[in-house]
């Protein structure tokens, strides 16, 4: 159990990393829903590959997902205040 909950803090800050650099990557004026997309699928392949080549990590696809989900939100949001998207 110990080792399960350290795995899932382990990947979380890899989670949130790899969210805010897509997020910045992906960045164009507009289709907000069409970007958080394309990094949701993003993760996902990166989950893939990564469980391919791990395939004894116990952090579920949902659980990275729903991590990403949320961060995707918060680097939007943080990128605005800081200036570095410009408002459409």
């Amino acid at each position: 159990m110990f080792k399960k909950a350290l795995e899932y803090l382990g990947v979380t800050p890899v989670v949130v990393k790899l969210v805010f650099t897509l997020v910045n990557l992906f960045e164009v004026e507009g289709n907000g829903q069409e970007k958080k997309a394309a990094v949701l699928e993003s993760v996902a392949l990166c989950y893939d590959e990564t469980i391919k080549l791990y395939p004894t990590l116990s952090v579920s696809k949902e659980f990275v997902l729903s991590v990403a989900d949320g961060t995707v939100e918060i680097a939007v949001r943080f990128y605005n205040i800081v200036g570095a998207f410009k408002k459409a």
